[in-house]
């Protein structure tokens, strides 16, 4: 592995203690420093961590869950994914039933797929979230699907509510709670006792599925 050519992100911050590595669930490698540091300096830095960088990055970018014959879930439906050729100028996704057939150029099948995964969970979340407020009487003003990071979900005061595209790829009632645990905020700013009641009203066994997101949680953000 020519560890040079990761590129690491240099993070620089004083509440850094001691310089240390990183290596996030997408598999970018970061060096966290309390000060600035040359390029002499962050080469040795990466010569002298060799093995524990090929020890640890390179299985997570191996057990990519986006490669050719992989089986991902969509909604609670299995796909398996086929990477093809491209037939045309434009690259594409098609559902052929229980897979999806990617037609990209080389190198590129697993961005097409990504672009066209968000745009599923765009319309698909939007569409569970207007469900459950309805179901459950909560109010809302907008709803964003993005790329959150690490986070699943989030509310602001105005009770805009932004979710993970990645939930898609959750089981349907891990999904389900994320959106509910958000809508709550719109009448619980917090995390307290009350808040967790109304969010066990709708639904009882929520901390089922706190216990799947930090168990899978990992693998969904290395998508």
């Amino acid at each position: 592995m020519d560890i040079a050519a990761l590129n690491p992100i240099i993070k620089i911050s004083p509440r850094y203690k001691r310089i240390s590595l990183y290596i996030s669930p997408k598999g970018e490698l970061a060096i966290r420093s309390p000060r600035n540091l040359n390029a002499g300096r962050i080469a040795q830095i990466l010569h002298d961590a060799q093995p524990w960088i090929v020890r640890h990055w390179k299985p997570l970018i191996q057990a990519s869950p986006l490669a050719d014959g992989a089986e991902i879930f969509i909604f609670g439906d299995p796909e398996k994914l086929r990477y093809m050729p491209l037939e045309s100028s434009r690259a594409k996704v098609e559902d052929a039933g229980s897979e999806l057939h990617i037609k990209a150029a080389p190198g590129k099948h697993s961005d097409v797929l990504k672009n066209w995964l968000k745009k599923v969970a765009k319309q698909g979340i939007e569409n569970r979230v207007k469900e459950l407020a309805e179901q459950f009487n909560f109010s809302f003003n907008r709803v964003s699907v993005r790329d959150q990071g690490t986070r699943w979900g989030s509310c602001s005061t105005r009770k805009n509510l932004n979710f993970s595209w990645r939930l898609a790829l959750a089981p349907l009632a891990v999904m389900d709670y994320v959106i509910v645990h958000e809508l709550a905020h719109t009448k619980q700013m917090n995390h307290s006792q009350n808040f967790w009641d109304l969010v066990a009203q709708c639904i009882p066994d929520y901390q089922t599925h706190i216990r799947w997101l930090k168990e899978n949680g990992k693998l969904l953000h290395s998508y």
